[in-house]
């Protein structure tokens, strides 16, 4: 085989597994990603996280708030308890 036929099968579209134009072959620079650009939304991500994490980190759930609200009953009904037994 020669180097045109291994370039041949190497540029292949991927969803039909035919061989690319020359036209259609992706260009070097047009394949790499923009640094600043992955760095910025990287930023952008972190910044959001860390807003999310400081709007949920006194935020309970559900469940601990049913506990907490279970909690609050039974010492309002142990207090309504010893006010009956002081009676």
């Amino acid at each position: 085989m020669t180097d045109n036929t291994n370039k041949d099968q190497i540029l292949q579209n991927s969803a039909t597994n035919e061989p690319l134009k020359k036209a259609e072959a992706p260009k070097a620079n047009e394949a790499k990603p923009s640094w600043s650009h992955i760095n910025n939304e990287l930023s952008q991500a972190l910044n959001v996280w860390d807003d999310l994490t400081k709007d949920l980190a006194n935020k309970l759930s559900p469940e601990q708030e049913q506990v907490e609200k279970m909690k609050r009953l039974l010492g309002e009904l142990k207090e309504k308890i010893e006010q009956f037994e002081s009676k």
